[in-house]
């Protein structure tokens, strides 16, 4: 990639989130919250895990403690009070046609207001009992049909870190526009040919590194549940590779623009020092090479004096 190319990829990918569609003052504040300003940001705000929504498991085939993605249509909800109305928990009851899953979220009322009867739900969960089967405070995503079912299902899914009131359809959408839209403006940071078409044996992967652009692509849209460790040992080689390359340019600057400082003086209280104590004995004439011979104290006397 020529200079100016890169020049272009660098302004195209450090604009701020507030050039993409949908982004309004709103967003932008949560958004900030999750440190994200740049479209940069974006792209490298990496899921914290992933559900495979090709196959979601049956209601009936969940099992005590064991974490799994289900999904059901809900058949029922409300919110319960206790304890003079201080205390709450609301519940609501999926169906997938081969049993049902209770849904509990203690003391958070408002949560009643994002669901509704028929809506159709993915939970993510523990279930803590199977007689009934229960989840508590599941991670949910209701369903909505039209054209971006594709992005939310039949795949492996990416599950993103959340702020508050930034829902997480709406946040793996922007990616996925914004992935599509500057995926050809992403340029490596770096000069990796010396390791693309290679074993990376050093990042004790096995597979070849795919490209910067490859990476996050394979990070956010992943066709294999390898492909997410193999984006994340690449765009890790890519920070290592800007500290190493940052220590370089500081190291490089201090040979080029340091100077000494001076050091004054005619070394008028060491010479009589060295006449008087310095007399090397017969004995250490034997002694270790690199070793003065005169023993620690002794030079660090020296030290002292140099430094008066």
């Amino acid at each position: 990639m020529t200079a100016a190319a890169s020049k272009q990829s660098e302004f195209a990918l450090a604009q701020s989130v507030t050039t993409l569609p949908g982004v309004g003052p709103e967003r932008t504040a949560q958004l900030a919250r999750l440190e994200i300003f740049t479209i940069e940001d974006l792209l490298l705000h990496r899921p914290r895990r992933y559900e495979d929504r090709r196959h979601l498991r049956a209601i009936r085939d969940l099992q005590e403690g064991e974490a799994a993605a289900t999904h059901g249509r809900i058949v029922a909800l409300g919110v319960k009070w206790f304890k003079q109305h201080t205390k709450s928990v609301f519940e609501i009851v999926l169906d997938d046609g081969t049993a049902r899953l209770h849904c509990r979220w203690w003391n958070l009322p408002f949560m009643e207001k994002y669901f509704a009867t028929g809506d159709e739900v993915i939970a993510f969960g523990k279930p803590v009992s199977l007689k009934p089967r229960v989840m508590d405070h599941p991670e949910t995503e209701v369903v909505e049909g039209g054209e971006e079912s594709v992005i939310h299902f039949n795949r492996l899914t990416p599950v993103y870190p959340l702020t508050e009131g930034l829902p997480q359809r709406w946040l793996r959408s922007l990616i996925w526009r914004t992935l599509e839209r500057f995926e050809p403006h992403i340029a490596d940071p770096w000069n990796a040919s010396a390791v693309e078409g290679n074993k990376a044996q050093g990042l004790g992967s096995g597979r070849p590194l795919p490209s910067r652009a490859r990476a996050l692509h394979m990070l956010h849209v992943p066709e294999a549940e390898h492909e997410p460790d193999l984006a994340r040992r690449r765009l890790a080689l890519d920070e290592f590779v800007e500290l190493q390359c940052g220590i370089q340019q500081r190291r490089r600057n201090l040979e080029t623009k340091a100077q000494a400082l001076p050091c004054g003086g005619d070394n008028r209280l060491i010479r009589p020092f060295l006449a008087q104590r310095f007399v090397r004995p017969a004995s250490d004439a034997a002694a270790a090479p690199g070793r003065c011979g005169f023993g620690q104290d002794r030079c660090g006397g020296v030290l002292c004096l140099d430094d008066a």
